[in-house]
């Protein structure tokens, strides 16, 4: 695995003046600038030997008809659930056939968009606290100035 990372990382530390600020995300492998994901979860502590991010779909890995979107509120939910825990969040949002998102999708992004607007202090830049959670508070430290921000989480009910 290193073989095949090692030149992408070279190349990045010399367009970067010998800055290295990327990482490799390699399912269930550690190393050097390597990240893990957690596919449809996240880890169960604060996880700060390795980068990490929780991984998710909405709908599946490739675009059909008939995706379910929601509010954004489970993109939301695992965000808070990550970031508590010290990780990133990467979310797969299928394109149909032409390369375009369905309006549901759109939708759905707006929506969090409109969260992040109000609560993306919480957020950015931040990291875990000393424990991630506590009942449906999510806790995160601010990078600056170590204030504790938390966010209520809320759990996603049942597609009826």
């Amino acid at each position: 695995m290193e073989r095949v990372i090692r030149p992408l990382l070279t190349t990045a530390r010399w367009k970067r003046h010998g800055q290295l600020d990327t990482l490799a995300v390699v399912k269930f492998h550690g190393g050097d600038h390597i990240g893990t994901t957690f596919e449809n979860g996240y880890s169960s502590t604060i996880k700060e030997d390795q980068p990490w991010f929780a991984e998710m779909a909405i709908g599946d890995w490739f675009w059909k008809p008939g995706i379910y979107y929601d509010n954004g509120g489970a993109i939301v939910y695992r965000l808070l659930e990550a970031i508590s825990r010290d990780g990133a969040m990467m979310v797969n949002i299928p394109n149909r056939p032409d390369g375009a998102l369905d309006s549901g999708a759109t939708n759905m992004l707006q929506c969090v968009g409109q969260w992040m607007n109000i609560h993306g202090e919480g957020i950015y830049g931040s990291r875990a606290w000393v424990t991630p959670t506590e009942g449906n508070f999510r806790f995160t430290v601010a990078p600056t100035d170590f204030s504790m921000r938390f966010t209520k989480a809320f759990r996603r009910r049942a597609r009826s």
